[in-house]
């Protein structure tokens, strides 16, 4: 199953599709109305196989000035779907459409083990997906330390 974006109102102005599953698509919609980003559509593809080619070609097709269509992922490159999606999506692009890929360097470790750089990949994600200023991307994806997500999660008796 593919979800277009329900939040776009003139496809006519879309410059870029991003496609991607799961979690990530959260914190892209929240940077991209945060920024009021209205140039950029975010798809979710919600079942990776049976891969869900005409799904995705009618998206494709409803943004017909969008010159990228990319994947994005939280995943390192070599780890998510990015390597299952990239060739299928090659193989579907109509002519003169490029398709890149966002999301973390290939790393023999699914994660970085540092929940600061772990943030920061993830705001550099966010900012090159969505064109934004390394700023605006550090503003508009602001993930809790683990400190501050305890802190958050802790009651507080009077």
């Amino acid at each position: 199953m593919v979800i277009d974006d329900p939040t776009i109102i003139s496809r006519d102005q879309v410059r870029r599709v991003l496609l991607c599953s799961g979690k990530v698509y959260y914190t892209l919609n929240a940077a991209r109305e945060k920024n009021n980003v209205r140039d950029v559509a975010i798809a979710r593809v919600e079942q990776l196989y049976p891969y869900p080619q005409k799904e995705i070609q009618a998206i494709i097709s409803r943004y017909h000035r969008a010159q990228e269509i990319s994947w994005v992922q939280e995943e390192p490159k070599n780890r998510g779907a990015w390597s299952f999606m990239e060739p299928r999506l090659r193989e579907i692009l109509p002519d003169g459409r490029i398709t890149k890929y966002y999301g973390r360097e290939e790393a023999a470790s699914p994660a970085t083990g540092s929940a600061k750089l772990h943030q920061i990949e993830e705001q550099e994600i966010i900012q090159h997906a969505l064109e934004l200023s390394p700023k605006k991307a550090a503003e508009a994806a602001p993930i809790p330390t683990p400190k501050q997500a305890a802190e958050r999660a802790t009651p507080v008796s009077d």
